[in-house]
């Protein structure tokens, strides 16, 4: 019976020790998994946005000048290539070359100016990564030096002459698609979509009925409205070109016989020609995103103010201060 005794606690010690060791064993892997969730390494051959300390990124114009400003397009992207070829994690003290969208590198020029106009790698379009140590991660500030000096930019332009890093040398490695710097505000353009809001911060909003009320949120994409041409023209919208609007629904904007705004009509007509006027004397050149403008249709103004609680929206308007309107640019929906 002793004997028995000593066997079974032997035994019972030897599965806890056992369940004791499979406890440290998930732990320890759970904790690695953990640890596997920080932020992605940069790999050669992956494209990134350059963000310095005042929120503008690295961009390069259409003739090759790169200079620090808000951004447009991919005019922001860069490649990532090893200096001397290859593939795998990049690492800080590694030489790179920037490849910008235009197909060419980034190279420091014998003043020091940057540009991105190299065809090929050679030691004036290489820079080491500087910054820390090991990988270089997704969301880190690096800096870029090359055989003159440390990578700035500013409005005026890009340049690599200072041999001592300062706070213009540091970039925040990004990823495309998910900048929070700034954007260049340019004039709204055909095919651009849009919505509007009047004075009291009401938007306008094609409901499923085809008629317009003055109920949007601002975040509702029933508010989006798509601007085209009659014409098929392109480029960008100034103050008195005609214009056509598609709602979210796909109808055309028109002017009902009764006054009302709706969309409810997939042929165009001239009751669906419109007008943007300034409301300011702002009357001449390109329109922009949050301009207050007046829209003029073929039978008047549309009223930015409403009639019977909001549940329709007039546009046989002549009372230009009821007709005022902030034209907003949709950066990230369509229609």
């Amino acid at each position: 019976m002793h004997k028995a005794k000593m066997i079974s606690v032997a035994i019972v010690s030897s599965v806890l020790l056992v369940a004791c060791v499979a406890v440290a064993m998930i732990s320890t892997n759970a904790g690695e998994v953990l640890a596997a969730k920080g932020p992605p390494a940069l790999k050669y051959g992956a494209t990134v946005t350059l963000k310095n300390v005042y929120n503008e990124y690295l961009v390069v114009n259409p003739d090759g000048t790169a200079k620090g400003g808000a951004y447009w397009g991919k005019n922001h992207e860069f490649k990532v290539i090893k200096a001397k070829g290859g593939k795998g994690a990049v690492k800080y003290a590694d030489k790179v070359a920037l490849m910008g969208q235009n197909g060419k590198y980034l190279l420091t020029t014998y003043s020091g100016k940057v540009v991105c106009r190299a065809s090929v790698i050679a030691q004036d379009s290489v820079f080491q990564i500087d910054g820390g140590s090991g990988p270089v991660m997704l969301g880190d500030v690096v800096m870029f030096k090359s055989e003159y000096g440390f990578l700035h930019d500013q409005p005026g332009g890009a340049t690599a002459m200072d041999m001592t890093p300062n706070t213009l040398a540091k970039f925040t490695l990004g990823m495309p698609g998910q900048e929070n710097g700034l954007r260049e505000a340019r004039g709204l353009m055909y095919g651009d979509v849009v919505k509007f809001k009047n004075t009291d911060g009401d938007y306008l909003l094609l409901n499923r009925n085809g008629w317009f009320q003055l109920q949007g949120n601002g975040a509702d994409p029933m508010e989006n409205c798509v601007i085209l041409s009659m014409q098929h023209r392109e480029g960008h919208i100034s103050y008195g070109d005609p214009i056509m609007l598609r709602g979210h629904n796909g109808r055309f904007i028109t002017t009902s016989l009764d006054g009302r705004l709706e969309a409810v009509s997939r042929a165009w007509t001239d009751f669906a020609q419109f007008k943007f006027y300034g409301t300011l004397g702002s009357s001449s050149g390109y329109v922009h995103s949050r301009d207050e403008v007046m829209l003029k249709g073929a039978r008047g103004f549309v009223d930015s103010v409403s009639n019977g609680g909001a549940e329709h929206v007039t546009a046989d308007g002549t009372d230009r201060a009821n007709s005022k309107w902030i034209v907003q640019k949709v950066w990230t929906s369509k229609i």
